[in-house]
C-alpha cells in the first residue's frame, strides 16, 4: 500500500499528524480496492483516475508525551494523484499510481513527485460467488522527496487481501493487509511493519448517483499506541456516462487529535471507456439496423425455471430474428447462441441447462431457414445474472442471447 503522502515515514520526533489517501484502481471507490467482479471493469480494458486533494495542518509537532501540540512543520497540501490501470482478464489487472504535490513548508511552498505505486491484483473468486476474495500485491518505488515527506527513501512491498459482497441495496468491499519497508524507521516511530486496513460502502441512489462511506487506518507492527493513523471519507459518485464518473467528498481523521489529519478536501473523476464491436463500423447502415434489431429481440427470449423448451412468445421472438438473418444476406463469420441460467441449483447443473437452451434455438432456427454453418452453440450457467438496478433477476436471467460477428 502507497500512502499517498506518506509523512509518518519522514515526521520529526513527535510530528504526529498524516496523510492517509491510497489511491484504488476501483471504478467505484476511492480508497478500497474491489475484487474485479462484473460491477469492476471489463476484461481487456483500461482505468484511468485522478484525484485532486487538499490537507490541513498533515504534519505538526508536539511534546516528548503527545499531549499537546507544540508547533506545525506542514501547514497544508494540495496533491494531484493520477493512475493507469489494465485489467488483462475477468480475474486479473495490473496498476501503477503516483501523485504530485505542493508543499506549504514552514510558509515556502515547493512541488514535488511522490512516491509511485504498482499493483497487481487477482480474483480467486467465481464469478458469482456471493463472496469474493482477490489477492493484491503492492511495490512500492522511492520516487517521491525525503526532505519534503512525499517519499519514504526506500523500495516497499505487502499484500493484501480484499472481500466483496453484494447485499442486493448496496455493496461492501473491506482490505486486509501487511506492508514491509526497512528504511521507515524515524527517531522513535518505526514504521518498517505496518498492518492496513480498508472498509468501504457504496449504494447506488440512482444509475447516475451514489453515495460511499469508507474508513481506513494503519497499526503498526508490533502494536502500539503512538502513530497508528485513520480517517473516514464521506462523497458522492456521479456517472456523467457509461465510462466517466465523478467523485467528491471530505475526510476526517477518527482516531485522535494528534494522530490523524485534521481533514480533507477530494475532487476527482474515473474514465474506463468501453470496448466496441470491431466489426461494426464496418458495416451498412441497413446491416447495422439488423443487428441492433436482433439484439434488442434478444430481450424476450426467456424460459421457464428449470426448462429447455421454447414458448409461445420466445418463438415469436425467434421467427422475426430468422427473418432478419435471412433478410441481411451479408457475409456472417457467426452467429453465436448463448444460453443462461440464474443461481438456483448446482453449477455445473446450469451450464448444462445453459446449453440445452442454447441448442433448442439453434434448432429451431435452422427449422426456419437459418444455415447451420453460420451458427454455433455456447452455455455459460450462472456467469452471468441479469441486474434491474442493484438485484438480481433470477427471471430474466432464464435467458438466450445472440453475439453477431462479420
Amino acid at each position: 500500500m502507497k500512502i499517498l503522502i506518506p509523512l509518518f515515514l519522514m515526521a520529526q520526533a513527535y510530528a504526529v499528524n498524516l496523510n492517509l489517501l491510497t489511491h484504488s484502481h476501483s471504478p467505484i471507490y476511492l480508497l478500497t480496492e474491489d475484487t474485479l467482479t462484473k460491477d469492476s471493469l471489463q476484461k481487456n480494458s483500461f482505468i484511468f483516475s485522478t484525484y485532486y486533494s487538499y490537507i490541513n495542518d498533515p504534519l505538526i509537532s508536539t511534546d516528548s508525551n503527545k499531549t499537546f501540540k507544540t508547533g506545525t512543520i506542514i501547514e497544508d497540501m494540495h496533491n494531484y494523484n493520477f493512475g493507469i490501470a489494465y485489467q488483462t482478464s475477468s480475474r486479473f489487472l495490473l496498476g501503477v499510481s503516483s501523485f504530485v504535490s505542493d508543499v506549504n513548508l514552514s510558509g515556502a511552498r515547493k512541488s514535488v513527485f511522490g512516491d509511485t505505486k504498482l499493483t497487481m491484483k487477482y480474483r480467486m473468486t467465481g464469478n458469482n460467488n456471493i463472496n469474493s476474495f482477490a489477492l493484491i500485491l503492492d511495490t512500492e518505488l522511492p520516487t517521491g522527496k525525503e526532505e519534503y515527506y512525499t517519499g519514504q527513501g526506500g523500495y516497499g512491498a505487502g499484500l493484501k487481501l480484499a472481500y466483496e459482497r453484494d447485499f442486493y441495496f448496496f455493496k461492501v468491499n473491506a482490505n486486509l493487509g501487511y506492508l514491509r519497508n526497512s528504511n521507515a524507521i524515524i527517531r522513535d516511530l518505526d514504521y518498517s511493519d505496518k498492518l492496513l486496513m480498508a472498509l468501504g460502502a457504496h449504494y447506488p441512489y440512482n444509475d447516475k448517483l451514489s453515495y460511499l462511506a469508507e474508513v481506513q487506518t494503519i497499526r503498526t507492527l508490533p502494536f502500539n499506541s503512538d502513530q497508528n493513523p485513520g480517517e473516514l471519507y464521506v462523497g458522492t459518485k456521479y456517472n456523467y456516462s457509461q465510462s466517466l464518473s465523478l467523485n467528491g467528498g471530505v475526510s476526517l481523521g477518527f482516531m485522535d487529535e494528534y494522530n490523524s489529519n485534521e481533514y480533507k478536501v477530494l475532487l476527482g473523476l474515473k474514465y474506463h471507456p468501453k470496448r466496441t464491436r470491431p466489426y461494426f463500423d464496418t458495416l451498412t447502415k441497413k446491416q447495422k439496423d439488423i443487428v441492433r434489431e436482433i439484439l434488442r429481440i434478444d430481450d424476450e427470449i426467456l424460459f421457464a425455471h428449470d426448462s429447455s423448451e421454447i414458448d409461445i412468445r420466445a418463438k415469436d421472438a425467434l421467427q422475426s430474428i430468422a427473418g432478419l438473418i435471412k433478410e441481411g444476406r451479408f457475409d456472417f463469420t457467426k452467429i453465436t447462441i448463448r444460453g443462461h441460467a440464474n443461481h438456483i441449483g448446482a453449477e455445473d447443473y446450469n451450464i448444462e441447462l445453459s446449453k440445452k437452451r442454447a441448442e433448442t434455438v439453434k434448432k429451431f432456427l435452422q427449422e426456419h431457414g437459418v444455415e447451420i454453418n453460420i451458427l454455433e452453440t455456447q452455455g455459460l450457467g450462472e456467469s452471468e445474472l441479469k441486474k434491474v438496478g442493484n438485484r438480481y433477476q433470477k427471471d430474466l436471467s432464464r435467458r438466450v442471447e445472440f453475439k453477431v460477428l462479420k
